[in-house]
């Protein structure tokens, strides 16, 4: 009888853990969300630019095909973005 009822309680607080575990992640994944979605986030649109075909240099140099402000980048902005079209 008191194997039954430690089993019954090992399991009640296994399912307390589970819930709790579910609960933490559900907020970390809201907070995550609303993060990336906020100004600066990682999904914020920072600009819009038409990109031709091939390859498109970007950075703070006036050469570049898509000129970033300086204070973003650096001359060139590592490799450059090919765009292919079907």
């Amino acid at each position: 009888m008191i194997k039954l009822i430690l089993l019954a309680a090992l399991m009640a607080a296994s399912a307390l853990a589970d819930s709790s575990y579910e609960r933490t992640i559900t907020e970390w994944r809201q907070k995550r969300e609303k993060s990336l979605q906020a100004d600066g986030g990682w999904l914020t649109v920072t600009g819009l630019l038409w990109l031709k075909e091939g390859e498109n240099r970007a950075g703070s140099d006036r050469s570049n095909d898509i000129v970033l402000p300086l204070e973003l980048t650096t001359s060139t902005a590592g490799p450059p973005v090919a765009l292919i079209s079907d």
